[in-house]
């Protein structure tokens, strides 16, 4: 199987190097890796036989960029990354190997080491349910969700589904859940744990509280009515207790109120 490598990446120069390098280091045999730069001037990339660099400032956001690499790539199945990532083994490799040893699985979650991992906050605990329950992944042979990095996808997935760059823009919050719940449609979403990926999170180019927040408001209250446009009782009442719990957040920082969804 060859296996495409996406990096959409903004702003970023020294992690896209990291990256890179740990790509090349524990992959050496990968076959295509593209990075899809949106920054306001664009990288210099040391040159690589397997590298293509894609420069489009003009894009979206994060879903924009993957759809265009995407469309940039040629692999069997892709694997996505985003630039504060590193491999920590073989991951194309070991990403390949399980996809072709589960062919009735659409898709694939790397193992993701984090040395600075928060734990699921406590009022995410009380007021995320149901269809809002963005952190559990699920079982490791049917996940609920993949991560938004070190997940891998048939190409064949593409045929039917994108990225939503119609709705979802900039910091793109929910991507991962909005391509999650229809690739599940296709085929299942499997944990593989034998790929290993480690997240350093990166403190450039990150939104502040305010505009995470209203980002985090307005696209879950729009995938929420995009996936359950026939809303049963428990799934009005965990629509209703997540906007008290980001409500309740909203005013403990100071933000004000939330806007009602149209």
């Amino acid at each position: 199987m060859r296996l495409s490598v996406i990096v959409p990446s903004k702003n970023r120069p020294d992690e896209i190097i990291n990256c890179l390098e740990s790509i090349y280091a524990h992959s050496p045999q990968v076959d295509e890796v593209i990075v899809v730069d949106q920054s306001a001037t664009a990288y210099e990339l040391p040159a690589h036989p397997r590298l293509t660099h894609v420069y489009r400032p003009d894009l979206s956001g994060l879903t924009a960029a993957r759809n265009t690499g995407i469309d940039a790539s040629s692999g069997d199945a892709v694997l996505f990354m985003d630039d504060d990532c590193l491999f920590v083994n073989d991951v194309v490799a070991e990403m390949s190997a399980f996809l072709d040893a589960h062919p009735d699985a659409i898709g694939a979650q790397a193992k993701v080491t984090d040395a600075e991992y928060v734990p699921r906050p406590l009022s995410s605990r009380i007021f995320e349910h149901g269809f809002f329950d963005v952190y559990t992944l699920g079982p490791d042979d049917d996940l609920r969700r993949t991560m938004g990095f070190g997940c891998a996808f048939r190409r064949s997935l593409f045929d039917h589904e994108r990225y939503d760059d119609d709705h979802l823009e900039g910091y793109c919050y929910g991507e991962d859940y909005d391509l999650s719940a229809r690739a599940r449609r296709w085929g299942r979403l499997m944990y593989a744990p034998a790929a290993v990926v480690e997240h350093r999170a990166s403190r450039v180019n990150r939104f502040d509280r305010r505009r995470f927040y209203e980002t985090r408001w307005r696209n879950l209250n729009y995938l929420f009515a995009k996936h359950r446009p026939r809303r049963s009782l428990q799934d009005r009442l965990a629509h209703l207790w997540w906007r008290t719990g980001e409500t309740v957040q909203w005013l403990r920082f100071g933000l004000g109120l939330p806007r009602l969804p149209r």
